[in-house]
């Protein structure tokens, strides 16, 4: 079993739904902590975020918005079925453009950043079966929920923590859910939000992307927090001096910490600043150039583990049905065929060590600093004010963490979770848990 992403919900990992025919189709498996769930009843609050985001996902119908393509209940959790973003994140473009000295071309940033703010434009404007607006509110757009894929198409991702206007009573009074730099200043005081909390956060991301470094750069969230909730953004022309004016105002719109003065749509804001610049939006031709440059490596890496787990699972299932088979052969040769499965499993005992030694290991996250790249965002819980928020406590959240040792023996066997759904895990991939 692969487990490729971990948090303190769930567990994603990289599937491949069969069919007949040789139908094949890869997929995002996210799977509720088990401790978090017993089956037949009510799940702990924290995993009940995992039914909360099925509930919305299921939903909303966009081309840059990661659509969830089924929901279960078996006795390992909930689990939901996602399609799979070949590509990476944009958090994890950026940090590699940096490496290379390299930023991301103007053109191509702008593409990415419409293409996430068209995806939440849509959250943000989903119905209810009555043409209700649901009051969609994300409460964690950041790079690191926004998938780049090799076909150039940005999708948001993570609808874990998003709350519909109804639902916002379930959040504990005096608690945020959300990455400590991309909370609006209403989202660190634990106030009502509404969309233009995302707004909020959507022009910290558009900020950090042109300009190439943290926005708010403490490492301590509840620094962060206090910062974002006592003072103003800087200019992003005060750091980059070459950005035109209105895409400077059109940022400085969306980070106004007094909510009823903010822009109010995220479209509102990718229209602003495509216009700024006077020039066409990159294609998802050229998007898709710039991630094969940047990620092709690691993608390419990706791709081979997976197959490679693939081929030794089938092997390992091929033995098994020579080993079943033994018993019902001639005495004569079962010696001999006993011999020749007990090497085959050697081979494939001895392919499966070394790729759990060839395994990526986790990256080490060091701690933001003003002129670093955008780096994965910790997670926070602040009072409801800002005096109380540099008190309070502060833990990341979406770090990967090892494989859980807890799968039950039918989940080892089958070397995934015993889930209900054909999509069998095979290896790592972009996609970051809350």
């Amino acid at each position: 079993m692969l487990p490729i992403a971990s948090g303190g919900t769930a567990t994603v990992y990289l599937g491949r739904v069969q069919g007949i025919g040789g139908f094949e189709r890869e997929v995002a498996v996210k799977v509720m902590h088990p401790h978090l769930y017993r089956h037949g009843e009510e799940p702990d609050p924290a995993g009940a975020d995992l039914i909360d985001e099925a509930k919305l996902a299921v939903r909303i119908r966009h081309p840059n918005v990661v659509p969830v393509l089924d929901v279960g209940e078996d006795p390992e959790g909930i689990f939901l079925v996602m399609d799979y973003v070949e590509g990476e994140s944009l958090a994890a473009l950026l940090r590699l453009a940096k490496a290379d000295a390299e930023p991301l071309p103007v053109p191509i940033a702008l593409r990415i950043l419409c293409d996430a703010f068209a995806g939440l434009h849509a959250a943000h404007e989903l119905c209810d079966a009555q043409g209700a607006e649901l009051g969609i509110v994300h409460r964690d757009f950041s790079p690191q929920n926004i998938l780049v894929g090799i076909d150039g198409v940005a999708k948001l991702t993570d609808f874990g923590i998003a709350k519909a206007a109804d639902r916002d009573s379930r959040t504990r009074s005096g608690m945020v859910k959300g990455k400590a730099g991309y909370m609006s200043p209403e989202q660190a005081r634990a106030q009502p939000l509404d969309r233009r909390s995302d707004v909020w956060a959507a022009g910290v991301v558009a900020w950090e992307v042109l300009a190439g470094r943290r926005l708010f750069g403490h490492s301590d969230p509840v620094a962060i927090a206090l910062a974002i909730v006592t003072q103003r953004a800087p200019r992003i022309r005060s750091v980059v001096p070459d950005v035109p004016a209105d895409a400077d105002d059109a940022i400085a719109a969306a980070l106004t910490r007094e909510r009823d003065k903010r822009l109010e749509t995220a479209a509102e804001l990718g229209r602003r600043l495509a216009e700024a610049w006077g020039t066409e939006l990159a294609s998802r031709a050229e998007v898709a150039e710039c991630v094969r440059r940047l990620a092709g490596d690691r993608i390419a890496g990706r791709r081979a583990h997976a197959q490679e787990v693939l081929e030794q699972r089938s092997a390992m299932a091929s033995s098994s049905v020579a080993d079943a088979t033994v018993e019902a052969e001639p005495a004569t040769t079962r010696p001999r065929r006993r011999l020749a499965v007990l090497a085959l499993g050697a081979l494939i005992a001895g392919g499966l060590v070394l790729a759990m030694l060839q395994r990526d290991e986790p990256q080490a996250t060091e701690p933001a600093r003003g002129d670093e790249p955008v780096a994965p965002a910790q997670s926070v819980d602040v009072a409801e004010s800002a005096q109380a928020a540099s008190s309070a406590s502060a833990a990341p959240t979406n770090e990967t963490a090892a494989p859980r040792q807890s799968a039950t023996p039918r989940a080892r066997a089958r070397g995934a979770p015993a889930i209900a759904t054909n999509a069998t895990p095979l290896g790592p991939n972009p996609y970051e848990v809350p």
